[in-house]
């Protein structure tokens, strides 16, 4: 509006300034004047869409950065939770192996080290069932795990079992186990929680032979 009004005026009073010529039009200062102003509205609207380009913009960017927060969020939260479930199975004092769909161990704690000899190094990634079960049960189980998958059977899910594992050396033993199915991203994986109850069975059969060992001495008196 300024330069506008500064040209009209001059361009009435002194043409020379504005239009290079000492004599000029008298319309001429309207021309002129319509042209700044002109330029002036065009100023305007483009600076009215860039800044509405800038709101824009500055709306996708803060959207942006809050879903990146909110992803580092998730992933700090995820390691978190995974770093704690590590030191839980860690220090658990029961065996708790994770296998996948197809029986393969996906995570092998330190208990189970400790019972069967491995490391998870060496186990990660092998089948349990050609691992730890006996070689004329191994069938069984990969027929149970089928059935789960394909009908949602759970003849062995959700119980506690007791069973005959074997050892890194060959060893065999008494094993008490629970296995349940488990969902992680959707994919069906399977915890199994198993102690070694070696040292129970034991005590049962010393206490049954004591038993025995009683009774028989009780009939004797009585003859």
């Amino acid at each position: 509006v300024v330069v506008a009004l500064d040209h009209m005026l001059r361009g009435i009073f002194w043409p020379q300034s504005v239009y290079g010529v000492l004599v000029a039009s008298q319309w001429r200062w309207i021309e002129h004047a319509a042209w700044v102003i002109f330029e002036d509205a065009f100023l305007f609207v483009a600076c009215r869409r860039s800044l509405a380009e800038m709101k824009q913009t500055a709306a996708h960017t803060a959207v942006l950065e809050h879903e990146i927060r909110t992803r580092q969020q998730a992933e700090v939260e995820a390691r978190n939770a995974t770093a704690r479930n590590e030191a839980i199975l860690d220090v658990a004092l029961d065996c708790v192996i994770l296998m996948d769909r197809t029986g393969r161990i996906v995570q092998f704690n330190r208990a189970a080290e400790c019972t069967f000899g491995y490391s998870a190094a060496e186990v990660v990634g092998r089948e349990l069932a050609g691992l730890i079960i006996p070689t004329g049960k191994r069938g069984s189980y990969r027929a149970a795990l089928g059935r789960y998958l394909a009908m949602g059977d759970t003849g062995i899910l959700n119980r506690h079992l007791e069973l005959i594992a074997v050892r890194r050396g060959g060893e065999e033993f008494p094993l008490e186990v629970a296995i349940a199915p488990i969902h992680s991203d959707g994919t069906p994986m399977f915890a199994a929680y198993m102690r070694d109850i070696t040292q129970r069975k034991r005590a049962e059969r010393e206490f049954a032979h004591h038993t025995r060992e009683l009774r028989h001495s009780r009939d004797a008196e009585r003859q």
